[in-house]
């Protein structure tokens, strides 16, 4: 429950476009700045937003590996 209530956020492009997710993966939101959009050039845009996805699920592995890692530690 607590990876649920972890958000985490990844970002690409110096912060042009931002992905919110909770630790366990689940995408809460996306922000895109306007200065990002270039109608000519969409498969930047595109990219931006598919690093900013990796960068949060790399966020969100962090995450689980701090919180769950003491469990695996155990045995459990």
């Amino acid at each position: 429950a607590e990876l649920e209530d972890t958000e985490v956020e990844g970002t690409a492009g110096g912060g042009l476009v931002k992905v919110t997710m909770t630790a366990k993966k689940v995408v809460t939101a996306v922000e895109i700045k306007p200065e990002a959009v270039d109608l000519d050039d969409i498969t930047m845009l595109e990219d931006l937003l598919v690093a900013a996805l990796n960068d949060g699920y790399e966020q969100a592995d962090e995450v689980y590996e701090e919180k769950m890692g003491a469990f695996g530690a155990l045995g459990l």
